[in-house]
């Protein structure tokens, strides 16, 4: 889904901010828009509602117990489509990657690497596993906890320092 974001970003944003298209005031409103987002993202986890991880934890590993390996891939790709915190991040990224005067070739490179650092979640337990074979249960399920504790705290955190980072980029783009 990472994939066919960054393609139908890159395509979009190419035409719409690409090299020699250089539109301050778009950057700006691509920024604070998702500077709001994000900071609307951090209000609401801060607020007690259960966030994804806490809210559908125990239903969705229940019918993944017995799930075929197809269904996997499968719900990962909706969990991605419709992965809001992410996408939010993702996309102000693309839109730079984009705008950038560097040469095609350079920013397949560089939209790679963005996909990469995005699916670290997800690849880094796929990575132990295969490394480590079993010796990796202990390791995974002490980050399982820790992360799934501490999900709202991780949530509002990245969501903040993003919004803040972008609040200024955005204000620096109109001034």
């Amino acid at each position: 889904m990472l994939g066919v974001y960054a393609v139908a970003g890159l395509t979009v944003l190419g035409h719409v901010a690409g090299p020699g298209h250089h539109h301050p005031t778009l950057d700006a409103v691509i920024d604070l828009t998702a500077a709001a987002l994000l900071a609307l993202l951090a209000i609401r986890s801060l607020l007690r509602h259960p966030t994804a991880a806490e809210g559908h934890q125990n239903r969705i590993m229940s019918r993944l117990t017995a799930a075929p390996g197809a269904a996997f891939l499968g719900f990962g790709a909706v969990a991605m489509l419709v992965n809001f915190s992410t996408l939010v991040l993702f996309l102000p990224a693309l839109h730079q990657i984009a705008r950038s005067s560097v040469a095609l070739a350079d920013k397949v490179v560089v939209g790679a690497v963005l996909v990469i650092v995005t699916l670290l979640p997800v690849l880094v337990p796929v990575l132990l596993v295969t490394a480590l074979g079993p010796r990796a249960d202990p390791l995974l399920a002490r980050l399982n906890r820790l992360v799934g504790g501490h999900s709202r705290q991780i949530t509002v955190g990245i969501a903040a320092i993003f919004a803040v980072v972008l609040v200024v980029k955005g204000i620096r783009e109109i001034g």
